[in-house]
């Protein structure tokens, strides 16, 4: 096979593996954030909620990382280099609330671990669309801690407040399909459930609606570095934007009380959606301005050989993700039952 079409395959695997990550750790991120903002005699509730799917959903980034490294190492060595800072914040930030998540179910004190899982998720969030403003940005070299501050820059701000929205978006569907038992016998005899519910609803609301606005100046500075116009973009923008408003309006459907089933998947759709539409825009130019992915990427021989070893690892992978999802769903509706 022609070593382009490689490129263009490894391209669209670490598009996927992204929204892997994206889609199914904003849950856990989002379910975190929203933690933060619920009674707290329901913040155990909550983290109670992603307690058996988080370890795999963060695992989606090691596994990124490790498809940049062997497929297009110019890039890796190039973020790397360039976002040294911010990537170190990052892993701090997952430390943070990796370690609250386990630690605060053998603390004596919870609730100062529990807030901090929020915490730590907020600040992921927040450095997460801090490296992917200043990649949509053009990645430019610092000197040092100091020039971090140049990453701090208004136009990195739609894409922090993108990853926010996702995180509400995703978090809120899952709290909202996720039938916790209260603990209150007063809200056990109203039959009206943890305010949780009300608070993951609104999110579902808010957060598609910002993912929505957000998008719109990223997509402009996608085609600004893609050197494309609007019209010559338009009729790839408009099936993906009819794909993204019908998802939004199955999403605010699912919110009806009659709903059975859970938001989560048009959730997943809407952000997908999005994801596909950047990347499709950002391809061929992967850190702009002028590195292209072919630039990138590994030798031929490198490639052939990855797509063999991952050919044999991704397949596990989902099916143990997917498993874990059952398998904790299964434990979550036997003890609603007792």
């Amino acid at each position: 096979m022609d070593h382009s079409i490689f490129v263009d395959v490894w391209y669209a695997l670490a598009v996927l593996i992204l929204f892997l990550y994206v889609g199914l750790s904003g849950i856990d991120l989002g379910v975190c954030l929203l933690s933060l903002l619920v009674p707290r005699e329901e913040t155990e509730d909550v983290l109670e909620s992603i307690d058996g799917v988080w370890h795999a959903n963060q695992t989606w980034l090691v596994v990124l990382g490790a498809v940049l490294f062997g497929a297009f190492p110019l890039l890796y060595a190039t973020l790397l280099s360039t976002l040294y800072v911010p990537f170190i914040l990052l892993l701090a930030m997952l430390i943070l609330r990796g370690v609250a998540l386990e630690y605060r179910e053998e603390a004596t004190g919870r609730h100062p671990w529990r807030v901090a899982a929020g915490l730590g998720a907020l600040g992921v969030v927040l450095v997460l669309g801090t490296i992917l403003g200043a990649m949509l940005g053009g990645v430019a070299r610092t000197d040092g801690v100091a020039g971090t501050l140049d990453f701090l820059h208004p136009a990195t701000f739609p894409a922090v407040l993108h990853l926010l929205f996702s995180a509400l978006l995703l978090g809120g569907s899952w709290l909202a399909g996720h039938d916790a038992e209260p603990d209150d016998a007063a809200e056990q005899m109203s039959g009206n459930g943890p305010r949780a519910k009300t608070l993951a609803r609104d999110a579902v609301v808010v957060g598609a609606l910002g993912v929505l606005a957000t998008a719109w100046p990223i997509c402009l500075r996608l085609l600004e570095a893609a050197h494309a116009s609007a019209r010559d973009m338009l009729g790839f923008y408009l099936p993906l934007g009819g794909v993204g408003l019908v998802a939004l309006i199955l999403l605010l459907r699912s919110l009806r009380r009659d709903w059975d089933g859970s938001p989560l998947p048009w959730a997943l759709t809407l952000v997908g959606t999005g994801i596909a539409a950047f990347f499709a825009t950002l391809h061929p130019l992967v850190l702009p301005p002028a590195l292209t992915a072919a630039q990138a990427a590994a030798p031929d021989d490198s490639l052939k050989f990855l797509a063999g070893a991952f050919a044999l690892a991704l397949p596990p992978l989902l099916v143990f993700n997917a498993w874990q999802y059952r398998l904790f769903r299964r434990r979550s509706a036997r003890s609603e039952t007792r």
